[in-house]
């Protein structure tokens, strides 16, 4: 309240109080708004960051599962090649076991021919005594 003294009375102002009770309400309501435009801006932000955080943690997945698909093909590629070792190992042992049993065969006719081949030698040294 503003007091105006005269000479001839005092006059009493109330037109200020009503104004300034107007221009408050009239900047909380425009205070609110702003509260709430930067709450609904925050809201937003954060929906973001969790759509990003979401596309992010699947891509993670997906990557980790290519990366499993990989190595489950390389551990099956791994695993075809030791078969195929395997294999070869084993074939090279029968072979060597088919080889070593043609050997011995080789050695015991090598062996029969000479004591053949001895005996025939006595005969004819024999056959050319009693001549």
């Amino acid at each position: 309240m503003l007091f105006l003294g005269t000479g001839l009375g005092t006059i009493l102002l109330l037109a200020m109080p009503a104004f300034a009770q107007t221009d408050t309400s009239r900047t909380r309501t425009e205070d609110n708004q702003k509260t709430l435009d930067l709450l609904k801006t925050e809201q937003q932000k954060n929906d973001q960051l969790e759509n990003e955080a979401r596309k992010t943690d699947a891509q993670k997945n997906a990557s980790r599962m290519k990366d499993a698909e990989n190595m489950q093909q390389g551990n099956k590629a791994a695993a075809k090649e030791a078969r195929r070792i395997n294999k070869d190992a084993e074939n090279a042992a029968r072979q060597s076991r088919r080889a070593m049993s043609a050997e011995k065969k080789a050695q015991k006719a090598r062996k029969a021919a000479d004591k053949q081949a001895r005996k025939a030698a006595k005969a004819t040294d024999k056959a050319d005594d009693n001549q």
